[in-house]
């Protein structure tokens, strides 16, 4: 499912995104390309919006498991659906 995230109008931006952030890039410049490739996915809900929703309930749900298997284990989607998410959370903060 994360591979259809890299087809179509938005899969450079969500290949961009996603190389910067499991780089471990300055988060500055992963903020920057998370917005610009929610944008994308915003011009595009038909193609985009339930493939982001499965892919990050996918991602959530892995992610619980392999805590449950090795609470010290690490994110298994590198983090990638909590950075989206943390920049969502200071986005909708900045527009109040």
């Amino acid at each position: 499912m994360l591979s259809l995230l890299a087809e179509g109008p938005c899969g450079r931006a969500f290949i961009d995104t996603y190389k910067c952030i499991h780089e471990n890039r300055d988060e500055d410049e992963c903020v920057r390309l998370i917005t610009e490739m929610k944008a994308c996915w915003a011009k595009y809900p038909d193609r985009y919006e339930k493939i982001v929703k499965k892919v990050y309930e996918d991602g959530k749900q892995s992610d619980e498991n392999a805590a449950k298997a090795d609470p010290k284990s690490e994110s298994i989607n590198g983090g990638v659906a909590d950075r989206i998410e943390k920049n969502d959370t200071v986005s909708k903060e900045q527009d109040r």
